[in-house]
């Protein structure tokens, strides 16, 4: 919950109010059931597999599983938001009016659904990738912690996206629907090698040509032997770095 704690209250409020919208566009059958009712979810479920007896692997099913996962998801979230909104003594009240309204058909949006789509679906192998963390598989426990801090923040991420015409794999790829942006979060953790670090930088230039600049919509977070990244400082540069592109994103909108 600390990184809700590092970001702005006004981000945090902008945040809560699209997940609202979002919840309210799920089915009412969703909202109503109760977190603990499983068997409520069973029946909802059942029903919308068009069968007398249970499918889950029906379409309808598995939408229905997505939506209630999603739902569960947006309430958490909110709750976090609530906790550390509640411990600044703050009300539901930005400190500026913005006019910005996240388009419903944005070019980033159908981007991140086209990389999402053209992602391997298997996460790298065992013994690439040995740290699990939920349904994948990660390279360092640096990536499993950045991972913890996405979810934590309720954001949808891909790890080793496949990026059409680009060479390169990277670690996270972040869309943040409500500010409409897409980050990349690489994480070189191998910076007292040589040829590493001169890898580093033909990568930052690689980036740089599709179109992600460091520090606008390319986060960079660094480790080496000499300097451990703690889940803290993880924690605090992933904060500063949204914090910066939410305010950069809304500078646009007076």
């Amino acid at each position: 919950m600390a990184i809700f704690d590092k970001l702005p209250t006004d981000f945090l409020i902008i945040y809560k109010e699209w997940i609202s919208r979002e919840i309210q566009n799920l089915p009412v059958e969703i909202r109503e059931i109760k977190r603990t009712d499983r068997k409520q979810l069973y029946l909802y479920v059942k029903y919308m597999s068009n069968s007398k007896t249970l499918s889950s692997t029906s379409p309808n099913a598995q939408e229905a599983i997505r939506e209630y996962n999603e739902y569960k998801r947006w309430k958490e979230v909110i709750s976090r938001i609530d906790t550390s909104l509640m411990k600044r003594g703050s009300i539901d009240t930005l400190s500026v009016e913005y006019n910005f309204t996240p388009p419903t058909n944005s070019h980033n949006k159908e981007l991140f659904e086209s990389i999402k789509r053209d992602t391997a679906e298997s996460s790298p192998s065992a013994f690439e990738a040995s740290i699990k963390h939920n349904d994948i598989f990660v390279r360092s426990k640096s990536e499993d912690n950045s991972a913890s801090i996405y979810d934590e923040l309720g954001l949808e991420y891909l790890y080793e996206a496949v990026i059409d015409g680009f060479n390169y794999l990277p670690d996270f790829t972040i869309y943040i629907p409500f500010l409409d942006i897409i980050i990349i979060h690489e994480h070189f953790g191998k910076m007292s090698d040589m040829e590493y670090r001169a890898r580093f930088h033909k990568k930052i230039d690689a980036y740089m040509d599709i179109g992600f600049i460091l520090g606008t919509n390319l986060l960079i977070t660094i480790e080496s032997r000499q300097q451990i990244t703690s889940y803290e400082h993880l924690e605090n540069q992933i904060a500063a770095f949204i914090t910066n592109a939410f305010f950069e994103k809304m500078s646009k909108t007076h």
